[in-house]
């Protein structure tokens, strides 16, 4: 059941990719990767925080960790209810989104709502300097 739910995962990072890619106007995929991501800047730390109480699991997905569920979990702070991760980042713009115990999407209330992907996760947009 669960290689059956990450293959799902897979898949629809794969069509998200492919929409990015399709979107970016036959421009080849190193100069998309170059435009978000500079390979030569410094990253810096950047903090997602979540209020969640009745969550028992929290991780952030993007293209940051390559829409991988399992990669960025956040932790349970002492404030009730509210989950955390810091990052190290590079400047650049990133997607990115929730995972609630592994079943539900959740954007980041904090940050500017991007369109939602094609599997119907709803998507934050992140803009490190």
């Amino acid at each position: 059941r669960r290689h059956l739910w990450l293959a799902g995962v897979a898949l629809a990072a794969s069509l998200l990719l492919a929409v990015l890619l399709r979107s970016s106007g036959g421009v080849p995929a190193s100069k998309v990767a170059s435009a978000v991501v500079a390979s030569d800047a410094a990253t810096r730390p950047v903090r997602l925080r979540l209020a969640s109480p009745a969550s028992s699991r929290v991780a952030v997905v993007g293209d940051f960790n390559d829409w991988d569920p399992g990669a960025t979990p956040l932790r349970p702070t002492e404030e009730q209810g509210v989950w955390t991760v810091e990052l190290q980042l590079r400047p650049g713009r990133y997607h990115y989104t929730f995972l609630i115990d592994g079943r539900r999407w959740e954007r980041d209330p904090s940050e500017p709502r991007a369109n939602e992907s094609d599997f119907g996760a709803p998507m934050s947009v992140l803009t490190v300097s």
